[in-house]
């Protein structure tokens, strides 16, 4: 399978990354180290260099499934995980929202769900359901998908996960109180 970072080089082409920086507004450095591999390039940044240099939709959707495996590798997340959720911890749920967030500032999702109406919510609290620590509130979590545009399939999983969980959580703490 082809990788991001030969994916990103095979769409300059001929043309130098200071012709490519011009054009993308990014610094040429920061092309650099996109195409080279060393690290994750932001979504943005690899938008960025694919529009500046092809402009095609399927181009551009092929940079986004590349992208998408990439920060999930990176993740430890296998892409199965998002369609078919499987966690065992609030730890694990947290990792699986944080592969669901990839490329979503923290900003955006919170103005989402604010902006659906139906409950407001805070930068903190976001960070606090993305931390793993405790499980989130079903309301919270559903409005977190939402805003996500995750499908109405995996938030139901998600929502039976996330019941689970805390069924799970009950039943320990009962055992530990007998």
């Amino acid at each position: 399978m082809l990788s991001l970072k030969h994916f990103l080089r095979r769409c300059l082409g001929n043309r130098t990354l200071r012709s490519v920086a011009y054009e993308s507004m990014y610094s040429a450095a920061s092309l650099s180290k996109a195409v080279s591999g060393t690290s994750l390039p932001t979504w943005q940044l690899t938008k960025a260099i694919v529009v500046g240099v092809s402009g095609s939709t399927r181009v551009l959707e092929t940079a986004g499934s590349l992208w998408q495996a990439a920060a999930l590798e990176r993740l430890g997340l296998p892409i199965s995980e998002l369609q078919t959720p499987t966690a065992s911890t609030p730890a694990e749920l947290a990792k699986i929202l944080r592969g669901h967030m990839l490329g979503t500032p923290v900003e955006t999702v919170v103005a989402r769900i604010n902006k659906r109406g139906m409950m407001s919510t805070s930068r903190s609290t976001i960070t606090r359901l993305l931390s793993g620590k405790t499980l989130p509130k079903r309301e919270l979590l559903e409005e977190f998908l939402i805003a996500l545009y995750v499908g109405r399939d995996a938030i139901d999983r998600l929502l039976e996960v996330n019941h689970f969980l805390a069924v799970e959580s009950v039943d320990r703490f009962n055992r530990e109180l007998a």
